[in-house]
């Protein structure tokens, strides 16, 4: 009975260089299902080769937290979606103490084997850990623990076609949140290539943690916008331009999905449609594009508040103008009457109606007065109506 864990690395490229993975394509095809799979844009893939079977190690349970023995057959590193993903293959040589463990201390025991592995070849941490049952004698299945595989299982089969050249029978590949079964009378470490049922993983555990980045990205200019008030414009812009930054990925898992359906082949393509049907990959896209909409919205809401308080300033200042444009105007009506030349008074002369005479005849004082309760009468309606409009 052997594993197959795989494990998104966390922050692998802030510790190591990126050009460690070879920047060609590697993939040998060893039967036809390496042959009907090839790389795509969003769904490119390679791969580092971290140790195989002739530097062997052995893992004994003389440590407190392991409790099965193991020969690790191959590591690999893959890469995807810019994510790197550990790849182990290990076999487990004492089934009578597997076949006492639960299904929760199984699923620790894989975590545990993950890390060490990873902690032994380059200093290797995890998000979460894939893991992955093969057993090649059906009277093993009843080994595996009640509940490893939860009721949304998806399952797969596939005739693969051995390393050496000859068929074999089906393999039975069954798929469910974090853990997977896969019944194969020929040996995945010898006779069977298991490239394509990995890379079928890597494909949807690539897009499920770029949404998982997303999702939670989301979630931060959420938790910041929600009560942020706005001062400036460059406010809006700023979070225009990360939820823009949001939307542009989650198209390209739009894209990275349509490749899957497609433009993939063969196991891959079956695999990865299967973890993606049974991790919900599709409701998770939704609640994304739920987000999206949400704080766009919330985005949009605290801009146009802050162009409305803009726009009460502006016009408080457009009426400030319009009133000293107006007390100008009587002032300039008060100065005409004073206006006249040597020979006659001002407003006096053909079509002489006293007005004139009658301004001059009243205090300038009185009529600044009078022009300043007038102009104040005009602010307060036109304050009033601007406050019955908001």
């Amino acid at each position: 009975m052997d594993l197959l864990l795989i494990a998104p690395v966390k922050n692998y490229t802030e510790n190591h260089d990126s050009q460690e993975l070879q920047n060609e394509n590697i993939w040998k095809p060893r039967g036809y299902e390496s042959q009907e799979s090839y790389q795509t844009r969003e769904l490119a893939q390679k791969k580092k080769s971290l140790y195989m079977r002739e530097g062997s190690f052995e893992i004994q349970d003389d440590h407190d937290w392991i409790f099965l023995n193991y020969q690790v057959f191959s590591c690999d590193l893959y890469s995807t979606q810019d994510q790197y993903f550990l790849v182990v293959l290990a076999e487990i040589e004492n089934l009578e103490d597997f076949d006492r463990m639960s299904s929760l201390e199984l699923e620790e025991e894989c975590n545990r084997l993950a890390n060490f592995v990873g902690d032994r070849l380059d200093g290797l941490n995890f998000n979460w850990v894939n893991r992955t049952i093969i057993y090649y004698n059906k009277e093993d299945a009843k080994l595996v623990p009640n509940g490893w595989i939860s009721d949304n299982g998806v399952s797969i089969e596939w005739s693969p076609t051995l390393i050496s050249g000859g068929p074999a029978a089906d393999v039975e590949c069954l798929i469910s949140w974090g853990n997977n079964k896969v019944f194969s009378i020929a040996d995945f470490k010898k006779e069977v290539d298991p490239t394509e049922l990995i890379r079928g993983i890597v494909d949807a555990q690539g897009i499920w943690g770029k949404s998982d980045e997303l999702i939670l990205e989301s979630q931060r200019i959420s938790h910041e916008i929600i009560d942020y008030k706005f001062e400036k414009e460059k406010d809006y812009s700023k979070y225009h331009n990360q939820i823009m930054s949001i939307k542009e990925n989650k198209a390209l898992l739009d894209l990275s999905v349509d490749e899957i359906n497609l433009d993939l082949q063969g196991v891959r393509k079956k695999t990865a449609i299967a973890c993606y049907d049974a991790w919900g990959l599709g409701g998770l896209h939704t609640r994304l594009e739920s987000r999206i909409q949400s704080i766009e919205g919330i985005n949009s809401f605290h801009h146009e508040n802050f162009k409305s308080r803009n726009r009460i300033w502006v016009n408080k200042l457009l009426l400030a103008l319009s009133l000293l444009t107006i007390f100008q105007f009587f002032i300039g009506v008060v100065d005409i009457s004073f206006v006249g030349d040597v020979k006659t008074e001002a407003g006096e002369g053909i079509g002489e109606l006293g007005a004139s005479k009658f301004i001059r005849s009243v205090s300038i004082d009185l009529w600044m007065i009078f022009f300043a309760v007038l102009t104040s009468f005009i602010a307060v309606f036109a304050l009033k109506k601007n406050k019955d409009a908001e």
